[in-house]
């Protein structure tokens, strides 16, 4: 490839073809129209589970999280059972802005998640979620975007609750408008081979406001969807728009790729896991007083009442009205992990959709199961529990599917996967193990957040380029498969412990005939090691709370 062949890519957390293609085929999204006749379209893969802090990595270097040592927005710190927030620093091995950066390529990276804190590239990068603040390479860029277009912003403030979406709208189109502001100068500005946006609203919008536009959901408000029912369109709209402009900044040697982590749908319900663990006997709480008094706020649903009332109250930013040590003790009032008993406990559930961690000696640090013949006998019973479990309202079974980690994962790093993962009915459940998750008397829930849609394994592939199929779908693409089929574009040899394939079935058979795949032994370093302030982390742990995170 003697042409300079540049690579565009504009991702949309959380878009789903669910909703956009019958918009796009309505002629609402004329730009993501265009580029789909004019191009390639696919239903992308997500990992299991669909979630954007394994997804993300897991575009970025073409691996499975076994490789990579990412499973969810958290990780347990080595021999505790107290975790911490994943960061850039979690992923072993190089991304993909590394291997272009060696390669001689220039790159400009854009708030992708899981880049906080930035690396350093070859070009500029703002890193993205989970961060407890802008941050930037090199670091003078960030001066310069305040002087040309205003204070940057990387999140909203406004916390969604009933009766406050006009200003969390509102907090969301004016971070979009910085992104845009900052996304088109950048382009100009800057010489680039490579260049990745990531827009995070299309996930909130659609975490937010799914019941709204959805007459069958449950938490359904007719009246209220009078005004609200188009916020999710109108706002697709308006990156539908974005993105036409960005397109105008490209030549003919770019290939645009529109692409997402995950898809989306509605959520009805929560499963407690942790409550449904400590009914099977398996997870079990400290028998001092004080856990005792704990389980009794939590019966009354004290935590969940206390949220409701400080969102009504509009004090959805409450980390900058009260001190973070303040905050600690708050959420020290209600149960968590410190007051598990781990000497009669044998699993237990940390993570977001559906994970469950076997308390397995010589692992854990106070771990009672054995390994090998224990361990694999209670594993097989939690799942025959879990593939039992039924809603009492509707009697209805609510798991789908059950992995065990080895069936998933491959790498060095499965051990540290949760020992079962799940995914539940159509992914109109999800699982709380967080802040609330042991406040409930009952199993299933209402979300406490009052998000009304979550994740689905489909994400969207949109790709246009000289050397693209028109007007084509293709079948089986896979997250994994965007890291090796943009080197390939650019010319680059594909490091041969990627896991993802090149998707040539969206190239013109000349082009991939005449130009051979290449790839390159890769040649290991030693993982960096990154520990968050207390002041970090506990920002970034309240970032994620906000979201149903944690």
């Amino acid at each position: 490839m003697k042409e300079r062949n540049k690579v565009l890519v504009v991702g949309l957390d959380g878009a789903t073809f669910d909703i956009l293609r019958p918009w796009i085929e309505q002629g609402k999204l004329p730009i993501l129209r265009k580029l789909m006749e004019n191009g390639v379209s696919a239903s992308l893969t997500s990992t299991i589970p669909p979630m954007s802090s394994p997804a993300w990595p897991s575009f970025m270097t073409g691996k499975n999280p076994g490789k990579i040592g990412v499973f969810d927005f958290v990780e347990r710190r080595p021999d505790s059972y107290d975790y911490t927030v994943v960061s850039s620093k979690s992923i072993d091995g190089k991304v993909l802005w590394n291997i272009l950066s060696e390669a001689g390529k220039k790159v400009g990276i854009i708030n992708v998640q899981v880049t906080y804190p930035p690396q350093e590239v070859n070009g500029f990068m703002i890193s993205g979620m989970p961060a407890p603040s802008v941050r930037t390479h090199p670091a003078s860029l960030l001066d310069e975007l305040r002087k040309e277009v205003g204070e940057y912003r990387l999140r909203i403030e406004e916390v969604y609750g009933k009766g406050r979406e006009d200003s969390f709208i509102e907090d969301l189109y004016r971070v979009t408008d910085i992104r845009e502001k900052t996304t088109l100068f950048l382009m100009k500005k800057y010489d680039w081979d490579f260049f990745m946006v990531m827009f995070f609203g299309t996930e909130f919008v659609q975490h937010t406001f799914w019941s709204y536009m959805d007459h069958t959901h449950p938490d359904h408000d007719p009246q209220k969807s009078e005004k609200y029912c188009n916020v999710i369109l109108e706002y697709f709209q308006k990156i539908d728009d974005i993105i036409g402009k960005i397109i105008k900044n490209t030549d003919e040697n770019t290939t645009l790729i529109i692409m997402s982590d995950h898809g989306h749908g509605p959520l009805h319900k929560v499963l407690y896991i942790n409550r449904w663990l400590m009914e099977l006997g398996l997870l079990n709480f400290k028998r001092n007083i004080l856990t005792r008094i704990k389980l009794w706020l939590c019966k009354y649903n004290l935590p969940v009442r206390l949220y409701d009332f400080s969102i009504k109250l509009g004090l959805g930013k409450l980390r900058k009205l009260v001190s973070q040590r303040r905050q600690t003790n708050l959420v020290n009032v209600f149960l968590s992990f410190r007051d598990v008993d781990w000497l009669r406990t044998k699993a237990y559930s940390l993570g977001h959709i559906g994970s469950i961690f076997i308390n397995l000696k010589g692992r854990e640090p106070d771990g009672i199961v054995e390994p090998g013949k224990d361990y694999h006998k209670l594993r097989t019973y939690i799942i025959k529990k879990l593939c039992e479990l039924r809603d009492p309202e509707t009697g209805e079974k609510v798991v789908d599917k059950v992995f065990r980690k080895e069936e998933v994962y491959s790498g060095s790093y499965v051990d540290r996967a949760p020992d079962i993962i799940f995914l539940m009915k159509d992914m109109k459940y999800i699982t709380e193990f967080g802040s609330f998750g042991f406040h409930h008397d009952s199993l299933f829930g209402s979300p406490i957040l009052r998000t009304t849609g979550t994740h689905r394994m489909n994400g969207i592939f949109i790709m246009k380029g000289k050397n693209v199929k028109k007007n084509s779908v293709v079948k089986g693409a896979q997250i994994i498969d965007l890291a090796p089929t943009i080197l390939y574009l650019m010319g680059v040899p594909i490091p041969s412990d990627m896991d993802g394939k090149v998707l040539t079935d969206a190239l013109y058979p000349s082009f991939v005939s005449s130009n051979p795949i290449r790839y390159e032994k890769v040649m290991k370093k030693p993982k960096e090691q990154f520990e968050w302030s207390d002041e970090e982390e506990k920002e970034v742990k309240e970032r994620l709370r906000g979201l149903g995170y944690l």
